[in-house]
């Protein structure tokens, strides 16, 4: 999409529009319009604006930890949704998973999660992975549960508590789910 050109977007969640706001700010893009006719759809229309460069936005880094897997859908969907709104608006954004949440990042695993009200949760996995998020898989839970770098979904990758500690030094506000 080139700067300048408007985006119609159509939803039927009546709590979208706080976050379509929140979003258009964190990108840097204009929301031009809303139209709720009280009917099942709400439409933006959002205009692209054109950015300096990625992370324009004033604030930290984002990195989002997520403790859980199939035992908790809704935890380990969430954490992703979360740093799918930072990705997608171009911020630097990180899904560290540690405890069962390790889980997430091997091959097939997330495939059949799916809370309801929700995206599955592979779908969402993978779309933050497309916006630019970075699943990082915490070595020191991974180890134990037997997962090596090869088990892991595209995206993914093993780093140890420096890598963590690193990052969260140099900024990032942090979540957990």
């Amino acid at each position: 999409m080139q700067s300048g050109q408007v985006l119609e977007v159509r939803v039927d969640d009546p709590d979208a529009k706080n976050d379509v706001e929140a979003w258009s700010r964190l990108s840097g893009n204009t929301l031009l319009k809303v139209i709720d006719d009280e009917g099942p759809e709400l439409r933006f229309f959002v205009k692209k604006n054109n950015r300096l460069e990625k992370g324009d936005y004033d604030m930290a880094k984002l990195m989002i930890n997520c403790t859980h897997g199939q035992e908790d859908p809704e935890r380990a969907t969430l954490a992703f949704v979360v740093g799918n709104v930072a990705a997608s608006a171009d911020q630097e954004a990180v899904v560290l998973l540690t405890i069962e949440g390790v889980w997430n990042a091997t091959r097939s695993y997330a495939d059949d999660i799916c809370k309801e009200g929700f995206q599955p949760l592979k779908e969402v996995m993978q779309s933050f992975v497309s916006n630019g998020g970075q699943i990082w898989v915490c070595g020191a839970c991974a180890k134990p549960r037997g997962i090596t770098g090869k088990d892991l979904v595209d995206g993914a990758r093993i780093v140890t508590a420096a890598n963590a500690v690193e990052y969260l030094a140099s900024g990032a506000g942090s979540l957990a789910f």
